[in-house]
């Protein structure tokens, strides 16, 4: 493969690594979701990428306020691109995350990302 010119400017949006978790359990991650917050209720939309306990890929877990549990999309990968189930194809996770604070996730009507797990934008108190 011949790179043609470096300069392309692809939206790669930088994750946090504190929303990449070491594990393949969903709740696991339910677990470290409901360890953020004191009441032991995480925030609609909160998410976090785990490991897939099948394949190499990634999950996409996202903590779904409406039905008061996890939900997991899994991340597919193809030509180097990376999608949920959809259409919509993205260069990589970061973008595609991105897409998804906007844009509602599949098989769903109302969730969206908002808080990627582990990390806090302005000033943490203690």
């Amino acid at each position: 493969g011949s790179s043609g010119s470096s300069g392309e400017d692809y939206e790669k949006v930088p994750l946090p690594n504190s929303v990449f978790v070491n594990t393949t359990e969903s709740c696991e991650v339910e677990r470290l979701f409901k360890a953020t917050s004191p009441r032991g209720e995480p925030q609609d939309g909160l998410y976090c990428i785990r490991n897939s306990s099948t394949k190499s890929g990634k999950v996409l877990v996202v903590w779904d306020e409406t039905s008061n549990k996890v939900r997991n999309y899994r991340i597919f990968e193809k030509d180097s691109k990376f999608y949920l189930e959809g259409e919509v194809l993205f260069v990589s996770v970061g973008s595609m995350v991105e897409h998804y604070h906007t844009h509602v996730l599949p098989s769903h009507q109302s969730l969206l990302l908002r808080h990627p797990y582990g990390y806090t934008s302005g000033p943490s108190s203690g």
